[in-house]
């Protein structure tokens, strides 16, 4: 070629001059740029009707040079060149030996190069595999996990050995490689065997850990299973719900059955399935000190309002006693917010004959606290009968309105509301000072 050929400043002459250079780095350098020009260089489709020609990867000239650095001295120049040669997709038997070397035995920068090279090329080995769910595994980021599957999926129609590696970190003692697990599993496409649907289904509903459930329930979805799940959690809570029913009205203190429904109010995701393990319990009635300890945690931790009100209401059902039981009840009433809640521990207090005892002037405040709930939803009942009255005599009045006389100032709401004829606990809250807001306000 005798015309000049530029790539971001670089000529080829500048490029065979660096390839030839005494130094490495420069060397190096130049092997690098021809590999990004063959990257980034302009494709055109190849169309029968088009006479202009395809872009060739490199001008030829430069091709001699690339393939001579395969047997430089210098293993960083090697490897540089054998990048390059999978840049222009030459399939070089020589860059490929020197992948495999520097997969098994180079740095981590260079392994992971050699990785990403050979898949490329459709190399589905235990090495190179092992490599990608190194690199997916240990530098976990967002970029590093999307070039990962991209790779992972590209090898999958070539061998199983990606699921069951994949699926041996579904049982990983650490739980953020359980989540890249179940990332991965819905990020690679096509038939997952039922072992692996069977182990994501367990880590959904058992895991210990919250974020791993959602990630194994997102993996599921993903995976086209969406509909087959629901149905499952559908059954799986029937089951359950019944279970604690039938536990409960029958009483059942089989230390199975009792293991089972304790299991159940501390770990099962569904809110409503722990409310019912709780109350199963408390019918039940066989005290431990381990149910204690998860009826006082639950009715301080739990998420949900409704599992705090059924531990509740299992406590007084169990008569549970003592100053553990006091200062539990005493620490939520200062920090919860929910009214239902707040009444319902006030009330089983009071039964279990446990505002007599601890700090009184703690106890007077928190009885402040649930007088002002309670003129709450007094003054609440009131607004609501108040306006049930007013609608009525709107329809009663039927949108009729006499205009004032000559000289007679408009009627007032009250007097005008006074002209009409109702019920006996209407007309109690037809007074002047029911329509007084700052009055009622301060009720």
């Amino acid at each position: 070629m005798g015309a000049v050929i530029e790539w971001h400043h670089e000529t080829v002459e500048n490029l065979l001059r660096g390839m030839q250079s005494m130094y490495d780095d420069i060397r190096i350098q130049a092997i690098i740029t021809c590999a990004t020009a063959a990257l980034e260089r302009p494709r055109i489709a190849a169309k029968p009707e088009d006479s202009e020609p395809i872009i060739v990867d490199l001008p030829e000239v430069l091709l001699p040079a690339l393939e001579a650095a395969l047997s430089h001295r210098n293993p960083n120049v090697r490897m540089a060149a054998a990048i390059c040669q999978y840049s222009i997709q030459s399939h070089n038997p020589t860059a490929r030996d020197i992948m495999q070397t520097a997969l098994l035995k180079g740095n981590s920068v260079d392994s992971w190069a050699a990785a990403q090279c050979l898949a490329l090329e459709g190399v589905a080995t235990y090495p190179v595999i092992k490599r990608i769910l190194h690199q997916l595994f240990y530098r976990n980021n967002q970029a590093t996990e999307e070039q990962a599957c991209v790779l992972l999926n590209h090898l999958r129609v070539k061998t199983t050995l990606i699921h069951t590696m994949l699926a041996v970190e579904l049982n990983s003692r650490q739980w953020k490689d359980r989540i890249v697990a179940c990332r991965a599993f819905s990020q690679i496409s096509g038939k997952v065997c039922i072992d692996m649907k069977q182990k994501i289904i367990q880590l959904m509903w058992n895991d210990w850990n919250k974020e791993v459930r959602q990630a194994a329930a997102k993996a599921l979805g993903r995976m086209n299973l969406g509909k087959e799940i629901h149905d499952m959690i559908r059954t799986k809570l029937g089951i359950r719900q019944a279970a604690c029913l039938a536990a409960g009205a029958l009483q059942i203190r089989d230390q199975m059955v009792l293991e089972r429904l304790l299991n159940l109010m501390h770990t099962d995701p569904y809110w409503k399935i722990k409310a019912f393990a709780i109350r199963a319990l408390g019918q039940i009635g066989q005290v431990s000190p381990q149910l204690t300890n998860n009826l006082l945690w639950a009715v301080h931790y739990e998420e949900s309002p409704g599992v705090r009100l059924e531990a509740c209401r299992s406590i007084l059902a169990l008569k549970l006693q003592g100053a553990q039981v006091r200062d539990t009840f005493l620490d939520v009433l200062l920090l919860e917010k929910h009214e239902a809640v707040l009444k319902e521990i006030h009330q089983t207090m009071i039964a279990l004959n446990l505002e007599k005892e601890g700090n009184q002037e703690m106890i007077q405040e928190i009885k402040k606290k649930i007088q002002t709930l309670n003129q709450k939803d007094l003054l609440t009942e009131k607004i609501l009968k108040m306006e049930l009255a007013v609608k009525h005599l709107k329809e009663a009045a039927r949108w009729v309105y006499s205009k004032p006389k000559e000289r007679q100032k408009p009627l007032e709401f009250y007097t005008f509301l006074q002209n009409f004829k109702t019920a006996e606990n209407e007309a109690a809250l037809l007074r002047p000072e029911v329509f007084d807001t700052e009055k009622i306000l301060k009720v």
